[in-house]
């Protein structure tokens, strides 16, 4: 770790040094020179590769990447979970950190994966000792699928385990978070909330969405109001008003306001540990913080200043957040509300106060919406049209709804929650869903499957960065700009449709359920497989929106002939008859009962290909042969997909 963080520090130290040495030389002058702020802008850079260095701890000695500790054969590792995630369709899944290797002391994050048919839920805080080994996290297998190694790789989790009846609970739940949270929920219960209710408030007011069904969490994604239920700036910002209100009567005493943000601070901050301190409360928690702070100080308030801190202050803790989507989405939504919303706002003028309203609320959602829209399509290749009527039928109602609803989950910590606060709650929630649902199944109200890269995605930035540049400025200079960038979009989206129109490939796609085999020509993939495509749904969506294709669903076959390479396909499901022609490339699928040395010796093609649909022990085999033989091979659990161009 020394020679990782050795030449940052050495930079930064050398920054700061210079850094005071032309602030005190630059004071002395009446104008000020330009080299007091480059420094503090190269400072500013090395303090975040500083920070980020510090901050990796697969780079430490005593991570358990590190050590020699990480070996194919079980060990005794002693873990405290940490958080608990949403469950797979097979496993519970936790983040733990792992404390000691075989009593030795370690450090690092793993994900847990335990088995529901053996073991019962556990409980954050909860320490235990496993046997077992730590496997890697295996990197996406199929061309353009979701990377989930990168994702946990950003949370600075490098290694699995899988639990079964291997562990031994040494100390129980300690969380008090959760200790709240559970009696805050088991109340309402008690009052009369339904399972659906009870999984809104968990999210809305407790940052847990965990409890949320898929089909209803699919409803509020659809409708384009799902920032609702992650607790975001909206619900800090109404909790905040909420406290101000309540103390109010302190401003009469000398000491009043002081003691104003102070309860304001505590308050906030102790909400969100009690949430977790998720990624999302922890920003917006931070940017109030700051403003309570320069309330309190007098200070002249710029939005953007506060905004920008309070990003500064979570990237110095959490460098790693700058890769989080809800990071990103966050504050490039409040930086357009900022922005964009203040232009939006000179083109309508009402003398009606509730037109006012209105109108706001609309340039609000849609400084919003432009912000966010290429990172959010990026994302998620995918666009609500009905975004706007959601927002505007939910979020009038939605600010009185969390006021309530937050004094309504306090006084349940304290079991004094009336029954008609419950009641409320559930006709409340039931509006809102039923609002979602209607909006959600609007035919042709989702446009899916929508193309957009990272260079898409930065091109729009720079397009959007100079026309509110040209905006402001009132110079029409730099619509050439503008005008350039928008031929520059239109000339790259040229290039994408040629390169995809001109893709050929053949693939063996990792599959576990079945050989999937597909050739892709003229912009249509011919898929071959044992399954119908409603089986494939995981694998084929990713990358028909990146090449742009359609799918036809072809009869499996055993031997293709791709341009002059031949490819037989041996598996214990159909039978096949070896060409009288030679053979470029076998793949291996459903653990053929076959001598893999005599094939290999008969036919000697080029690469054997092995897919996902194969015992361990057949894989080891035609390793075996591969290796005597000398023929190169592909196995798909380990490479990925096979693409032959």
């Amino acid at each position: 770790m020394g020679t990782d963080i050795l030449l940052p520090g050495i930079l930064l130290g050398l920054g700061i040094i210079l850094t005071l040495a032309t602030y005190f030389k630059t004071r002395q002058h009446f104008h000020q020179k330009i080299w007091f702020g480059c420094c503090i802008y190269i400072v500013t850079f090395i303090l975040g590769w500083f920070t980020f260095s510090i901050h990796q701890e697969n780079k430490y000695p005593t991570h358990y990447t590190q050590t020699s500790y990480k070996t194919k054969f079980p060990q005794e590792l002693t873990i405290t979970i940490s958080e608990t995630l949403k469950p797979s369709q097979f496993y519970q899944r936790y983040i733990g950190k792992i404390t000691s290797i075989n009593t030795k002391p370690c450090i690092g994050n793993v994900l847990i994966q335990l088995s529901p048919k053996t073991s019962s839920p556990i409980t954050n805080g909860t320490e235990l000792i496993a046997i077992t080994t730590i496997k890697t996290i295996p990197k996406a297998l199929n061309p353009y699928q979701f990377n989930y190694r990168t994702y946990l790789k950003h949370q600075q989790v490098y290694g699995k385990i899988t639990l079964a009846n291997n562990y031994t609970i040494t100390q129980q739940n300690t969380d008090a978070a959760l200790t709240i949270r559970k009696t805050i929920l088991t109340n309402l219960k008690n009052n009369g909330l339904t399972t659906t209710d009870l999984a809104l408030t968990s999210a809305l007011f407790l940052g847990d969405k965990n409890y949320l069904s898929e089909e209803l969490y699919t409803s509020y994604v659809n409708a384009g109001v799902i920032h609702l239920l992650a607790i975001s700036g909206l619900h800090i910002g109404i909790l905040m008003v909420l406290l101000q209100y309540i103390c109010y009567p302190l401003r009469y005493f000398s000491w009043g306001k002081p003691t104003i943000a102070v309860i304001t601070l505590a308050f906030l901050w102790w909400y969100a540990w009690l949430t977790g301190l998720s990624p999302s409360v922890v920003r917006s928690v931070t940017m109030f913080s700051c403003m309570a702070v320069a309330l309190q100080l007098k200070r002249p308030q710029n939005t953007i200043h506060i905004v920008a801190l309070s990003a500064f202050t979570t990237l110095l803790i959490y460098p790693d957040m700058l890769f989080s989507i809800g990071f990103q989405l966050s504050y490039t939504a409040v930086a357009g509300i900022l922005i964009i919303q203040p232009l939006l706002n000179t083109i309508w003028q009402f003398k009606n106060s509730i037109l006012n309203y209105l109108k706001n609320l609309i340039t609000v959602m849609l400084a919003a919406q432009l912000a966010v829209l290429p990172l959010s399509i990026y994302y998620f290749h995918q666009f609500p049209l009905l975004f706007m009527i959601g927002n505007i039928c939910i979020i009038p109602f939605i600010t009185l709804f969390v006021s309530f609803g937050f004094i309504t989950v306090l006084l349940s910590w304290a079991a004094m929650a009336p029954a008609w606060c419950t009641q409320l709650m559930h006709y409340g929630f039931t509006l809102i869903n039923t609002i979602v649902t209607k909006i959600a199944t609007v035919e042709g109200n989702l446009i899916t499957h929508i193309y957009f890269d990272n260079t898409l995605a930065v091109l729009c930035y720079v397009l959007l960065g100079f026309i509110l540049y040209t905006a402001f400025t009132k110079n029409t200079r730099y619509l050439t700009y503008t005008l350039a960038i928008c031929l520059s979009i239109q000339g790259y989206l040229f290039w994408v449709k040629y390169r995809n129109e001109t893709l050929n490939a053949f693939l063996v796609f990792h599959h576990t359920g079945s050989t999937v085999i597909g050739i892709h020509a003229n912009k249509q993939l011919h898929l071959y497989s044992q399954q119908d495509i409603a089986n494939l749904a995981y694998l084929l969506p990713a990358y028909t929106t990146q090449t742009q294709c359609s799918v036809t669903h072809t009869s499996f076959q055993n031997v293709f002939i791709y341009g002059n390479q031949t490819i037989l396909v041996i598996n214990s499901a159909t039978a096949y008859t070896i060409p009288n022609h030679p053979i470029d490339y076998i793949v291996i699928s459903n653990a053929p009962k076959v001598n893999p040395e005599r094939i290999l010796l008969q036919l000697r093609p080029k690469k054997l290909i092995i897919d996902g649909n194969n015992y361990p022990s057949t894989v080891i085999n035609w390793k075996k042969a591969c290796y005597k033989y000398h023929i190169a091979l592909h196995n798909t659990a380990e490479k990925g997909t096979f693409i032959l161009k």
